[in-house]
């Protein structure tokens, strides 16, 4: 069990690494430099982002885009710089940026996003 904030988060184990896996009772989505915890039963978000960590309710983020650059070369297709770009309802750390490794990972996180905040 990890305890964070006072005690008020997480029922479930995870750790915050490369390749980190999905905790028992939640959600993650992750990269080497930040990663964003979803505690699906108390609607919180844990975020790490530049060394920082913190403990925000869903309300926190007001929006996300997935985006990415699309590079062609002999009718190959590929994509490079995949990250999501948070919109937050902090002054202070207006947007949370957070890479993915591919594009299809991307993707599959757009809609397990899309299920997260419209419970």
């Amino acid at each position: 069990m990890t305890n964070l904030n006072g005690g008020t988060l997480f029922n479930a184990e995870f750790g915050i690494r490369h390749r980190a896996a999905p905790y028992r009772k939640g959600q993650v989505l992750h990269s080497v430099f930040a990663a964003a915890f979803f505690d699906l039963d108390n609607r919180k978000i844990l975020i790490h982002t530049a060394g920082v960590t913190r403990v925000v309710d869903y309300d926190y983020i007001k929006s996300w885009q997935l985006n990415w650059v699309e590079k062609s070369k002999n009718n190959y297709i590929t994509y490079s710089d995949v990250h999501f770009q948070f919109a937050t309802t902090d002054i202070n750390n207006p947007t949370v940026r957070i890479n993915v490794s591919r594009k299809e990972i991307g993707e599959d996180w757009n809609n397990r996003l899309n299920i997260i905040f419209s419970q």
